[in-house]
């Protein structure tokens, strides 16, 4: 309760990312869990249909350099 000398909250619950009824000592502060579950779904699709990466989000390697990676030393 409020006069105990320490508090513990586990970000899990804090952040609202735990599909259970939790503790009554626990207090929810954001309810993330959702949009978590919805960018990892989204991430896995995008993948998945080859959306991603695209250019925007790779490198590339310079042709020569890649040439030289891929002769044998001498």
């Amino acid at each position: 309760g409020p006069s105990c000398d320490g508090q513990v909250l586990v970000a899990h619950d804090l952040l609202g990312l735990q599909e259970r009824i939790i503790g009554r000592f626990a207090k929810v502060y954001a309810n993330i869990g959702d949009d978590v579950l919805e960018a990892f779904a989204s991430f896995a699709t995008e993948v998945r249909e080859g959306s991603f990466p695209d250019d925007e989000h790779s490198y590339r390697m310079a042709k020569d350099v890649l040439d030289q990676l891929r002769t044998p030393p001498s």
